[in-house]
């Protein structure tokens, strides 16, 4: 099954733009028998708020891609345990406007949910990462 790890998020505004830019990166882990699947990525950023729940944020760019880890560069997994399996390093780039990121006096601070779910999955009615790889990201603290 694969696995997500070593996620990390960053970015935030510009002086001279008006949007905020996010990059989101991660590595996937997959068994050989998965580099031949077609996997759906998707990405949520959220901005965290201890008073109110957190909050999702519509991002415009590249949540929902579809790739094949198989055709993807790959290195070995060396870590204690994953002998056999193949990494894939990953990397999306978020825009939002700053009226749909600013969404509370001061800092924001955003994190990143991402899961993958194979071809295998795509009609499944569970969680996202139930029957996927699923990870969150750090929280990043972006001064709007």
């Amino acid at each position: 099954m694969v696995e997500i790890f070593n996620q990390r998020i960053d970015g935030g505004a510009l002086e001279q733009d008006p949007d905020y830019h996010f990059t989101v990166t991660y590595k996937a882990s997959f068994d050989p028998q998965e580099l031949g699947d077609t996997f759906h990525e998707f990405v949520r950023l959220c901005e965290e708020d201890d008073v109110s729940g957190d909050d999702f944020i519509t991002a415009q760019g590249p949540a929902g891609n579809v790739f094949s880890p198989g055709v993807l560069p790959q290195q070995n997994d060396n870590r204690p345990g994953h002998q056999g399996m193949k990494v894939v390093d990953r990397r999306l780039g978020f825009v939002l406007s700053r009226e749909v990121a600013d969404t509370e006096t001061g800092h924001e601070e955003i994190y990143a949910d991402i899961w993958l779910r194979s071809s295998g999955n795509l009609q499944s009615t569970g969680w996202p990462g139930s029957d996927s790889g699923k990870a969150t990201t750090n929280v990043g603290d972006f001064n709007p």
